[in-house]
């Protein structure tokens, strides 16, 4: 991550991609990945593949006791079976989610990290986010 973000809830209870601007990593291997946006990977392979994905994000709630659940998406779609939920109970303090699921994908698939206020709709900072993937043919 680049620079952090801030994202702002209009519902409660609705997911919306992680805010954040991120970067791909040039120093590590790229084959078969791209970025399309910030927050994404994108599969550039022309094959059918299980990706193997990971985030890891460290957010801070400006209020107390608020309730954040986090998932993967594919293609913009959250997929709801993979979120973790954490209550963030100190205004300020560092949190941290790692979630890792398996993901089949094609070509131009984008892969990203959503995130949902279960409480109300205060905002959430995201400090820190890497996402990784790994990809096997199947």
């Amino acid at each position: 991550m680049t620079a952090s973000g801030t994202t702002t809830f209009e519902l409660t209870n609705t997911y919306y991609k992680l805010a954040g601007t991120t970067a791909l990593d040039a120093t590590l291997g790229q084959d078969g990945f791209d970025q399309a946006a910030n927050n994404e990977l994108r599969a550039t392979k022309a094959v059918n593949q299980v990706l193997l994905c990971t985030a890891n994000v460290e957010v801070t709630c400006g209020s107390n006791n608020k309730t954040f659940s986090m998932t993967l998406a594919k293609n913009n779609t959250p997929i709801d079976t993979f979120h973790i939920s954490e209550r963030l109970a100190s205004s300020g303090q560092p949190y941290f989610f790692s979630i890792t699921a398996l993901i089949p994908v094609v070509q131009n698939d984008r892969i990203s990290v959503y995130v949902r206020n279960d409480t109300d709709t205060t905002s959430l900072t995201t400090n820190n986010l890497t996402l990784t993937a790994v990809g096997f043919i199947r």
